[in-house]
């Protein structure tokens, strides 16, 4: 925290916001250039949104909020609750895949007992960046291999290890970017205090594709009910499309360090403040 450039403290109507930028061009927004900021130096308790990447140090950020005689909006609770899939995935799994978390690396025989191959692998918290070699395992041996580069990916070998049940999704595109896991028909909805702020296309490169009217409608009210259950202020919902048209989450994640996706920063934070304002019936998605 200490590059003063890069990082920022203001207050856009009733919102105050601590952000950093990035380098993520799907994550930075110049709050400053589309609505009126007014910095902020400190605070009577007033509640602190993040954006400023991944939370590498909760306790680290929240003192230093404290400091400035403010409070942070989401508590590490909400935070551990959205952001990890041992917390989140307690609470909606009767609508995602089936999971099993392990605090090391397990052993073939233990996933076997509850999985039939090919399954997917990821970290509590994130992927390697989607590739496809440490996400999708086809069989016993490549998971033996997987097991043995674990340790070695700085990605992913400080994480628990998500062991889910592997899904057939309507795919889009599988053959244009190889490395990666295939993109398919996937979406983040955005939702400030359960309500629906926002949404777009989960993948922002390859083929372009959107979500219809009416289908919006349906996976809509689906990922509302998501956010009842997690229940944190910030949240972002990633559903997906099965190949027999069932909807699914794919993940949920904390909306403070979420990218955009698809979803327009603009109609997003105009939601918010719109919210934050008083103004419920104002929220527009579109």
């Amino acid at each position: 925290m200490t590059n003063n450039a890069k990082w920022d403290l203001f207050r856009m109507q009733n919102v105050v916001l601590w952000t950093r930028q990035i380098g993520i061009a799907n994550y930075d927004f110049a709050f400053r250039r589309y609505f009126d900021c007014r910095s902020v130096i400190g605070g009577m308790g007033e509640s602190v949104l993040l954006r400023i990447g991944a939370i590498e140090d909760f306790h680290l950020i929240e003192n230093k909020v404290h400091q400035m005689g403010m409070r942070l909006l989401c508590s590490e609770q909400a935070y551990q609750r959205a952001s990890l899939i041992e917390h989140w995935y307690t609470l909606i799994k009767e609508y995602t895949p089936k999971t099993k978390v392990f605090d090391v690396f397990p052993s073939l025989e233990e996933v076997e007992r509850d999985f039939s191959f090919p399954i997917f692998v990821k970290g509590s918290r994130q992927t390697h960046g989607h590739r496809k070699e440490s996400s999708i395992v086809d069989s016993p041996q490549a998971f033996l291999a997987l097991r043995e580069k674990w340790t070695y990916n700085k990605y992913l070998y400080w994480q628990k290890v998500a062991i889910r049940e592997y899904v057939k999704l309507q795919v889009i595109d599988e053959h244009t970017f190889a490395d990666i896991v295939p993109i398919c028909y996937e979406f983040r909805f955005f939702f400030w205090k359960k309500v629906l702020v926002g949404y777009g296309p989960y993948w922002t490169f390859g083929p372009s594709y959107e979500l219809g009217q009416e289908e919006a409608k349906q996976v809509g009210a689906l990922a509302n009910k998501i956010a009842e259950l997690v229940d944190v202020p910030f949240l972002a919902v990633d559903m997906a499309k099965k190949e027999d048209g069932e909807w699914l989450v794919i993940e949920v994640n904390d909306g403070q360090e979420s990218g955009y996706s698809g979803a327009s920063p603009l109609v997003l934070w105009n939601n918010i403040l719109a919210i934050e304002d008083g103004r419920r019936e104002a929220v527009k998605i579109v």
